[in-house]
């Protein structure tokens, strides 16, 4: 997500820090995992070059181009290669996923270079002046990956070398959580070196004993004239910040939808608005909003929400979001005008992660081998859910990782989210839970696990936690579930039990964590009569121009046979017709189907049966 600083910080104040502790909150996986599927890297927003002009470049390959500083206490200077932290609570982060990280990056590692006793104040920035005389409006972007805990992490300006004017980054990152990896981050210091011919500019670090913060592909560019850009964009059905992607009809009323966006550029922006198209999985127009016109000055920001009224029925929905003005209705830099996000109607299941419903997913993971001497038996993962209409929930569903471990055993269960607030996670507290369950060999080959509770139990209106216990008889058999990072989320969206220290502690992620609303979780979505079923999977998988699959039919049925792109867009739709009760076997040709992940859907008029489907090229 990017974002863009125009709030100017004056020289620091003086921060009182809090000694770290062995009971610190460590809510972050140990290494990341690939994704349940092929779900492509995560893409990192660009500037768009026809009207922009890079004015200063590095990636760090070159240490010449950078100089060093620090007064901190003991006197640790930021360090270029291209290895991750390595404290005892920051190695977990992994290096940054910059676009050339391979080069090398930046990297200050507060938890491994610190104690309980220290003061960090370090940067690293431009070694010479860079001559902008001639660029009176000039921004700095940059890729980073920064973890908070209770340091700060600075960009300043200087147009002398000895002045300096500082922007704090990541403000928006709660304790123990961390920005995406990586973030893209535009700052706006014309007001400091534009015009200057001896700019420069310094990343800063100060803290005590916190995690990390990395840094790469640093550019100075001078500003497009006409440049409206996204700063981020939403589509909740519940208040707080909360962004479910997965959602049954039962818990929908509106769909709130908004955006913030900015003038990048130089110019005036007359008329500016946002436009959102609202689509189902079939591309049938839902609404069409378009939101006031704004007149916005250069570094002028903005924000608009509404709502979408509309009877849900399952499927995939798309938020395609648009932003124009009078001065941009296109061109070379309207890329960073247009974003969307998926929505997923399931009646079968219900979960906060986008797994399955976004296109280019973030995953990481966590479990039982996430922490040294910790966690490895008793590690809780936690979901927090709101019950909008009284509801009956069968059990749990999630996805584990291919690294985890046959023979480990899990229990889940429900709590009140007073209880996990109080650091009471435990199954003395549950609502609800469930026999115990040995994880199998096809759960690891499938990566994906379904757990009922001893009893359907009934959910009053409320918010409440889904708990996923795992138990890796001391790490023999290690188990591990997907965290989506993908949308960032409120702190107690997703939290953690560790039982050595009886404490939770904030992940602010998105695991994989769903509830299950039927016997049949998400694995069967829309075909809850059984209509149509597949005999075994599709062959093979993954497919390059051909592939087949057998499905039977129960009764007699119109039969349509649809595949959808990761973002549920149609690909392709072969219309059967009217078929009788039996066993099919029906071919599939994929030369026309672009490389990717996709989903083979058999729809008939009682619902629908989906797979995934990977295509190779």
């Amino acid at each position: 997500m990017r974002r863009i600083y125009y709030t100017i910080f004056t020289m620091f104040m003086a921060i009182c820090m809090v000694a770290q502790t062995a009971q610190k909150p460590v809510a972050i996986p140990a290494k990341t995992e690939t994704g349940v599927y092929q779900l492509g890297d995560r893409e990192i927003e660009s500037i768009q070059k026809a009207q922009v002009v890079d004015l200063w470049t590095a990636d760090f390959s070159d240490e010449s181009l950078w100089t060093l500083g620090n007064e901190g206490e003991p006197d640790q200077d930021w360090v270029i290669g291209t290895a991750g932290p390595t404290g005892f609570f920051s190695e977990g982060m992994g290096p940054i996923a910059s676009s050339s990280a391979g080069n090398g990056f930046a990297l200050y590692d507060s938890d491994a270079w610190g104690d309980n006793f220290s003061f960090q104040d370090a940067w690293i920035g431009n070694a010479d002046p860079i001559d902008l005389s001639a660029n009176p409006n000039v921004q700095l972007s940059f890729e980073h990956y920064y973890r908070n805990f209770q340091g700060s992490a600075f960009v300043e300006f200087s147009a002398n070398g000895t002045d300096w004017t500082a922007f704090e980054l990541a403000t928006d990152v709660a304790v123990n959580s961390s920005t995406e990896n990586p973030r893209f981050d535009v700052v706006d210091a014309s007001a400091i070196i534009g015009g200057s011919s001896t700019a420069y500019f310094r990343f800063r670090y100060t803290g005590g004993w916190d995690y990390a913060w990395m840094v790469d592909d640093v550019v100075l560019f001078e500003t497009a004239l006409n440049d409206l850009a996204l700063s981020y964009i939403f589509m909740a059905h519940v208040e707080g910040g909360y962004e479910y992607a997965r959602v049954p009809a039962s818990q929908m009323g509106d769909l709130t939808w908004g955006t913030e966006y900015y003038n990048f550029g130089i110019q005036t922006q007359n008329n500016s608005a946002v436009n959102i198209v609202f689509t189902d999985e079939m591309g049938t127009e839902i609404d069409n909003q378009t939101s006031p016109g704004e007149t916005l000055n250069a570094g002028d920001t903005t924000y608009y929400e509404a709502t979408i009224s509309h009877t849900w029925e399952e499927g995939v929905y798309t938020g395609d979001y648009t932003i124009s003005s009078d001065e941009e209705q296109g061109g070379d830099n309207f890329a960073n005008n247009t974003e969307s996000r998926n929505f997923r109607i399931d009646n079968g299941a219900y979960g906060i992660d986008g797994i399955d419903t976004y296109g280019t997913t973030s995953l990481a993971s966590l479990g039982t081998n996430s922490f040294t001497d910790a966690g490895a038996d008793g590690f809780i993962l936690l979901n927090q859910f709101e019950i909008i209409n009284e509801t009956d929930v069968y059990g749990l569903e999630f996805f584990l990782t291919t690294t985890s471990v046959e023979g480990g055993l899990i229990y889940v269960g429900l709590l009140d989210t007073a209880d996990v607030f109080n650091d009471n996670a435990t199954q003395d507290f549950w609502i609800v839970g469930s026999d115990e369950y040995t994880v199998t060999a096809d759960d690891v080959t499938n990566q994906f696990v379904q757990i009922e509770f001893e009893d359907v139990t009934t959910l009053a209106p409320g918010n409440y936690f889904a708990a996923v216990e795992l138990n890796s008889f001391a790490n023999a058999n290690d188990l591990r579930v997907l965290d989506d990072q993908t949308v960032p989320q409120p702190f107690d969206a997703s939290m953690i039990y560790l039982p050595e220290d009886v404490t939770v502690y904030s992940n602010g992620n998105a695991f994989s964590i769903r509830l299950m609303m039927d016997e049949t979780g998400s694995l069967v979505g829309l075909d809850e009569t059984e209509a149509v079923n597949f005999v075994g999977g599709i062959r093979p998988n993954p497919a390059t121009d051909n592939a087949q699959f057998n499905f039977e039919l129960v009764s007699t049925k119109d039969v349509t046979i649809m595949i959808t792109d990761a973002l549920g867009k149609q690909v392709s739709v072969e219309r059967l017709g009217r078929m009788a009760p039996g066993t099919y076997v029906h071919e599939l040709n994929l030369s026309g189907v672009a490389a990717g992940m996709h989903h083979l859907t058999i729809l008939t008029e009682d619902g629908r049966t989906t797979l995934p489907l990977s295509v190779v090229k």
